[in-house]
């Protein structure tokens, strides 16, 4: 289904989180819909859960010692997105690398629901659970475990390959609930500005379409301890290479879903 407007449950909202994996997340995903939500007076708020950057043990070595900058100068890009997008940024500035969040689950939980607290939203968007990067599918299962009194869960497309072949913006498992914003010319630019905040990250965002963004009500994962889709995912399509590069996430599958799945399935995830 398509719209050039946004859907309901989304349109009356007078607040609005995002919960963005990295910095450029909160871009690649919603920058339509922040910047609709914004104009029809809704106030904006983005929780980051990690700093976006590898740790330095997945860095060259002569790469390691420039980390903090490397950190530094990512999350000074988000300052910048959040100011043209009018969001505050909810809860603190993120400590974790990126490829970690699955090492942090309980605390990233209870920043999600302290974010909630203080924001106070009418609803909440993560990542889908499409195999776009660990930590996004990490995220969508920390919003699995919250409590049916949270505000309403959206989750939005970012990037995958479920379908055979990479795509961004779009689910690539469609359920038929989908709404797709599309974009006027003069959003689209927006969209191509914002992205383009995150100089850092050029090589990585090079893919994204800006032709439009999809959204649809959360939906739980039928088991989070598998991944979304027949390997190779969007993140472990690089598995195959033979050395370390700290652009390729080589954490094996193994070492990611069980972990999630057994988090899900644990009582003491739930309040």
């Amino acid at each position: 289904m398509s719209h050039s407007e946004l859907p309901q449950g989304l349109a009356e909202a007078r607040r609005l989180l995002i919960v963005a994996p990295h910095p450029d997340d909160e871009v690649v995903g919603c920058a339509l819909l922040l910047a609709r939500a914004r104009a029809r007076g809704c106030a904006l708020s983005v929780l980051f859960l990690t700093h976006g950057e590898p740790a330095p043990a997945a860095l060259w070595p002569w790469q390691r010692a420039a980390q903090p900058e490397r950190v530094a100068a990512r999350l000074g890009e988000a300052e910048k997105a959040l100011a043209r997008l009018g969001a505050t940024l909810a809860g603190p500035w993120p400590a974790w690398p990126t490829r970690q969040l699955r090492h942090h689950l309980p605390e990233a939980r209870a920043r999600l629901r302290a974010a909630i607290a203080t924001s106070d939203p009418d609803a909440v968007l993560v990542p889908a659970f499409e195999g776009a990067h660990q930590d996004h599918d990490a995220t969508h299962a920390l919003a699995a475990t919250l409590t049916t009194d949270t505000p309403a869960l959206w989750e939005y497309a970012a990037y995958s390959r479920g379908s055979g072949r990479p795509q961004s913006t779009t689910f690539f498992a469609p359920r038929g609930d989908e709404t797709r914003l599309l974009p006027s010319p003069e959003e689209a630019a927006e969209k191509r500005a914002l992205l383009g905040l995150y100089a850092s990250q050029r090589g990585n965002l090079a893919h994204i379409d800006t032709a439009g963004e999809h959204l649809r009500r959360f939906r739980p994962a039928a088991d989070y301890g598998r991944p979304p889709h027949p390997p190779p995912l969007f993140w472990s399509r690089f598995h195959w290479v033979p050395f370390s590069h700290p652009r390729i996430d080589q954490t094996p599958l193994a070492e990611v879903y069980p972990v999630l799945g057994a988090f899900v399935d644990d009582p003491r995830s739930r309040p």
